[in-house]
């Protein structure tokens, strides 16, 4: 409308006037006409939602208790609270019901709220249901975001600066999380857009953890001095508080603000109270900025990791490679090391969260001259290379390992490109168990059973002699000598009875020949002792090649002809039997089962003296496999004959 004035008299103008009669009947209204729950914990039940039922018309508004009901697909895993009586509302008239949501699975979870009123002829009013049930975060835990959101929920709401994961800047890897005005394009922001948003993610924490660590890496500009306008915030709140967008959370807040730090990477590390302990907890990253100014980018964060232990840093395996930088270690002499691990080579389809802790000791178990100590966890590290930066200041003779809770100790030398500053090795042992890695305390000093002091070499009968030296022993029952194919100790084998040991406080010096060998084949040996309580420690593998038979170098005329072990034995499904000739001369090998009868044979001629073998693959002569049990192979050549025994073992 208008007003005017004109010769003493007002003036009203009126337009556009509409005069509606109300319904004569009742009208059903609901609010909120849908609901999302966002991320929970499965197994946990949310905080319940509250639905409001207005009559927006006439007469009463009817709705019998029976006919309100969640139904759908995942009705199940929504919680409509109980209704005591019907309802039944006059003109502007409320009530409300309470639903809750209770996954018990993993993914989105889809329900309807369903209702049968009195308007129209029973109408059927309906509100959908969403929520997505994650798995709670555990202990240790690590994230980058380069597998997006995952378990992660922003509630952005329709504020213009919102939470956004993308490769728009990176700490590590390619993603992070940051906040953006134009949907993860970019990590920038409206400055003159009142904006507050909220990154969340649910975590379980088990009970008895203590020294607790949040860490994260972060970097932003943002406004604000003596007064903070522009900033991130951290809170630890309850895990069934859902944050508002638009609204700040003034409670359980972590660490301090973290604004105008230019656009730099830093790293936090802020304590938390053991009492957590035990309890579900909701770690929520708050970006809060008025609309008065304020210094681009606004915040990124990146590497979140919850970690328990003063010197433990923790990372996620990503395509099969991760890279660790621990905290800070203080030495005996009170220097500060800072150490890093980087392991490739691991599983490139793992997700795995892999902690590293740090620590000095002098008495590692087993083992002395120990110093800088590595224990690693959370994957399977078999056949990955860990590369190591410690900053020692000089070169280690040697590094030992143990994958746990086994208590033998395997040896690597410096292979000749080691420094003061980082060593490398391969784990050559299968295992799931954490891995603990020792460093010598000094320069020049070995750790016990080095692998330089492990040697093997082919003596004149084409055989290999093993020889070691240990600087000390007590409490030492003896040795035993390991062989395989495969630097992989797990499918080494025993192949010589206990060396007793000498128990001496000064060198001492042990040898083992082994004879059952085959030409153009690599064999790996160790050597494990065996203390009297039963634990034991292993060096290295050393390696060697028995050259081909036409190697010129080699003895070719053995001292006598002779039928050797098979190997390997037992077998399945193939095995080698070995033979010796010291003239030229035929040979036949027959094999029997345990009631004498033949199953195979073998004949040859041989023009020259040698070494042999013939390879049984477990079948008779109508080319069926043997079954398991105890076999005898007989050699004859000329007035020579001898026989032995081996076993198939399926």
């Amino acid at each position: 409308f208008a007003a005017t004035w004109g010769s003493g008299d007002y003036y009203v103008d009126l337009d556009n006037i509409a005069v509606r009669a109300k319904p004569l009947l009742p009208v059903f209204g609901i609010y909120p006409t849908s609901a999302d729950f966002g991320n929970l914990v499965s197994g946990t039940v949310s905080a319940p939602m509250t639905f409001t039922i207005t009559n927006n018309g006439s007469g009463t508004l009817n709705i019998a208790k029976e006919s309100i009901a969640i139904t759908g697909a995942n009705a199940d895993q929504f919680i409509l609270s109980p209704i005591a009586t019907d309802i039944a509302l006059e003109s502007s008239q409320t009530a409300v019901l309470s639903i809750s949501f209770q996954p018990t699975g993993i993914g989105t979870e889809n329900a309807t709220l369903s209702l049968t009123d009195n308007t129209g002829s029973k109408a059927l009013q309906t509100v959908s249901l969403t929520g997505r049930a994650i798995e709670a975060g555990t202990i240790p835990f690590a994230y980058g975001f380069e597998s997006g959101l995952g378990s992660w929920a922003v509630v952005n709401g329709n504020q213009t600066n919102k939470w956004a994961v993308g490769t728009a800047n990176a700490n590590n890897g390619t993603y992070s999380a940051y906040i953006s005005n134009d949907d993860g394009a970019t990590n920038s922001y409206d400055i003159v857009a009142t904006s507050v948003t909220h990154l969340y993610r649910d975590f379980i924490i088990p009970e008895g953890l203590t020294n607790l660590k949040l860490k994260f890496a972060w970097k932003a500009n943002g406004e604000g001095t003596s007064t903070l306008y522009d900033y991130l915030r951290v809170f630890l709140i309850e895990g069934d508080t859902m944050p508002e967008a638009g609204t700040q959370l003034v409670t359980n807040q972590l660490g301090t603000t973290y604004l105008l730090n230019g656009n730099v990477w830093q790293e936090v590390t802020i304590d938390l109270d053991d009492a957590i302990a035990g309890t579900a907890k909701r770690l929520v990253f708050s970006w809060r900025n008025d609309s008065s100014a304020g210094t681009q980018p606004p915040v990124a964060i990146d590497d979140v990791r919850i970690v328990s232990g003063a010197n433990t840093d923790a990372a996620i395996v990503v395509g099969g490679n991760i890279q660790i930088t621990p905290p800070a270690i203080t030495m005996p002499d009170t220097s500060v090391l800072n150490p890093s691990v980087s392991i490739s080579g691991l599983n490139p389809g793992s997700s795995d969260v892999v902690t590293v802790s740090t620590s000095y000791s002098n008495a590692a178990e087993g083992l002395i001259n120990t110093g800088l100590t590595f224990n690693l966890a959370g994957t399977s590290f078999g056949g990955s290379t860990i590369s190591i930066t410690h900053n020692l200041g000089f070169v280690p003779v040697n590094v030992a390992y143990r994958i746990l809770p086994g208590q033998n100790w395997m040896f690597v030398d410096n292979p000749g490109d080691w420094t003061a500053t980082d060593v490398y090795f391969t784990i050559a042992v299968r295992g799931d168990g954490d891995v603990e890695i020792v460093l010598p305390n000094e320069d020049g000093a070995t750790l016990p059973f080095a692998g330089t002091l492990l040697t093997a070499s082919i003596n004149s009968l084409h055989n290999v002699t093993l020889s070691w030296i240990t600087q000390t022993e007590s409490n030492m029952q003896g040795y035993y000598v390991l062989r395989a194919e495969s630097a992989d100790f797990a499918t080494a084998a025993i192949i010589s009875p206990m060396i007793d040991a000498l128990n001496t406080s000064t060198e001492a010096t042990y040898s083992y020949i082994d004879m059952e060998l085959i030409r153009g084949i690599t064999y790996y040996y160790w050597v494990q002792g065996m203390e009297m309580q039963g634990e034991g420690s292993v060096m290295g593998p050393v390696s060697i090649t028995l050259s081909a038979e036409t190697d010129p170098e080699l003895p070719l005329i053995p001292v006598v002809t002779a039928l050797q072990n098979a190997y390997p034995n037992p077998f399945n499904p193939q095995t080698n039997i070995r033979y010796s000739m010291n003239i030229p001369g035929d040979v036949k090998i027959d094999i029997y089962n345990m009631k004498g009868q033949l199953i195979r044979s073998f004949n040859a001629t041989h023009q020259n003296p040698g070494y042999y073998s013939v390879v049984f693959d477990g079948k008779d002569m109508n080319g069926r496999y043997v079954s398991s049990g105890v076999y005898y192979y007989r050699m004859t050549s000329g007035k020579y004959s001898s026989t032995k025994k081996m076993i198939m073992m399926k």
